[in-house]
């Protein structure tokens, strides 16, 4: 918003004709999906919830280029890639020491 009153000319006029745009990506994209994301991650181990955290950016990179027709660039593909394989490793890890009888902290 603080760009828009810089470099654009912002009227009365287009902020009532932007206000159902504004106001669902207020409710429903920041509102909603936070609160759900609270709820979800509630009783949740931290190792879970900063998992999910992480796969944000990937999700919203897989659904952008799904849903929308974005493209990802080399260097997405390669963040996309890493971030899965950072997730794998640790969970290789873990399920190595249950199969061990070894309990993870």
């Amino acid at each position: 918003m603080i760009c828009a009153f810089i470099f654009e000319s912002v009227t009365l006029a287009s902020i009532k004709s932007a206000a159902v745009p504004i106001a669902y990506g207020g409710f429903f994209s920041v509102g909603l999906a936070y609160t759900f994301q609270v709820i979800g991650q509630k009783n949740s181990r931290p190792a879970v919830a900063a998992i999910v955290l992480s796969l944000e950016s990937v999700t919203a990179a897989i659904g952008g280029a799904l849903m929308l027709k974005e493209s990802l660039g080399a260097r997405g593909v390669i963040g996309c890639v890493l971030i899965f394989a950072g997730i794998i490793a640790s969970q290789l890890k873990t399920i190595a020491l249950s199969e061990a009888g070894i309990k993870n902290k």
